[in-house]
């Protein structure tokens, strides 16, 4: 009996002493796994970094639905980047560790949308009619250009202060039957599309006639 206690309490020091050594040991590059299943090394960084375009605070490394969205953070808004990765970034948002898509994400500071903010509809006459009307593409770019994947806001009125009720992804057909120019001559403004059977407004900026999502190669962000 004494033999089996000495061997069982032989083997409980082992286990504490394999244990400690695991906890001591540093951790460099740490890999977490994507909803994909793919393993994300990250690069430990300390950085501030800016929003090129309207992008959604993740609180997973998933963009399949809202459901982990923690906040969406501005063109031009800054955030801190602890964990860098070309596919993913860790930041950090009220004490919690978050992700963003890396290819929205510039350590230089991009400048704020010139989009209008106000809570004001743009009334129906200042739209002009599109016959026959256009078969486009959702589209979005960066500093770097096209982007081939990601995540584009659309609205039910045309009015910028609006919350997005929707959001579809680059690459996708629309139908446009409708567009106002703010600026004659420039591509500021909304756009009234129809997609699956419901109405959309969207920035002009994010509309193409070319299918990016299948033309650019490895430019794979998201939001």
């Amino acid at each position: 009996m004494k033999k089996i206690i000495a061997l069982m309490l032989a083997l409980i020091t082992v286990f504490s002493v394999i244990s400690m050594v695991g906890c001591n040991q540093p951790e460099t590059n740490p890999e977490v796994t994507d909803d994909q299943g793919n393993t994300i090394t990250f690069e430990d960084v300390n950085e501030t970094v800016y929003a090129t375009q309207t992008v959604n605070i993740r609180s997973t490394m998933s963009t399949d639905g809202t459901a982990n969205i923690v906040k969406q953070l501005e063109k031009g808004e800054e955030i801190i980047r602890v964990g860098y990765n070309s596919e993913w970034s860790k930041v950090t948002y009220n004490g919690e560790t978050c992700y963003i898509k890396t290819n929205y994400l510039s350590t230089e500071p991009i400048a704020a949308d010139t989009e209008p903010t106000d809570e004001t509809d743009v009334p129906a006459e200042l739209f002009t009619p599109v016959d026959p009307a256009e078969m486009l593409y959702i589209y979005w770019e960066n500093e770097q250009g096209p982007l081939s994947s990601g995540e584009v806001n659309v609205r039910d009125i045309p009015n910028w202060g609006a919350t997005p009720v929707a959001q579809l992804a680059i690459g996708t057909q629309v139908k446009r039957v409708a567009v106002y120019y703010e600026v004659e001559g420039e591509i500021t403004g909304f756009s009234k599309i129809e997609y699956d059977g419901k109405t959309y407004y969207i920035s002009n900026r994010a509309l193409s006639d070319k299918d990016y999502s299948k033309e650019v190669a490895d430019t794979t962000p998201a939001a």
